[in-house]
Formats: structure tokens, C-alpha cells, sequence
């Protein structure tokens, strides 16, 4: 699994991210219209996250159904910062999120 060796070789992590390429887009459309950035700080911040969460991604613990769990991370990510910079402070964490 590429992914694997996402934390060491940047070329391993760029080429996860191209694969995940159409999901990042539908995060960046969704999260166009929340009003904490604009369509291309949108982007950035959507590929950023995204990034990140390939480079550090648990593989060992969390082996099966990659794809959703990096879109869902990512997407868990930037709705935290989103909601953050709109309303000033982080939204509260629900049971599921804790658990």
C-alpha cells in the first residue's frame, strides 16, 4: 500500500493526494459557501488538511477503507477550522467525536 510510505517519501504522499484529488474537490465545493474563506483559501486549506492527514495517516490501526476515512478526517478537519474562524471558538465535541 502506497500509503504506507506516505510519511517518508514525499512522492508517496503526492501521488496518495492526486488519487484523492476528486474528493478534495467536492470538500472544497461544499465548504466554498461556509463563509470562512473564499473559494481558493477554500482550496488551500482543503489540500492542506488533506496533506496532512496522508502524511500522518495510521495505516497499522486503521488498514481498511482508506479513502473514506482520509476524506472524513479531512472533512472533520477543515468543518473545525471553519467553525472556528465564523464563530470564534471550536463547536463542542459530541459523544461520537470523544469516543
Amino acid at each position: 500500500m502506497l500509503l504506507r510510505h506516505a510519511g517518508d517519501y514525499d512522492l508517496a504522499a503526492r501521488t496518495v493526494l492526486q488519487a484523492m484529488m476528486p474528493a478534495v474537490k467536492n470538500l472544497t465545493a461544499k465548504f466554498s459557501t461556509c463563509g470562512a474563506w473564499s473559494r481558493d483559501e477554500t482550496a488551500a486549506v482543503v489540500v492542506a488538511a488533506m496533506w496532512e492527514r496522508i502524511r500522518c495517516y495510521p495505516v497499522e490501526r486503521r488498514p481498511r477503507k482508506v479513502s473514506a476515512n482520509l476524506t472524513l478526517d479531512t472533512r472533520r478537519r477543515v468543518w473545525r477550522t471553519g467553525h472556528k474562524l465564523v464563530h470564534g471558538r471550536l463547536p463542542p465535541r459530541t459523544k461520537a467525536a470523544q469516543g
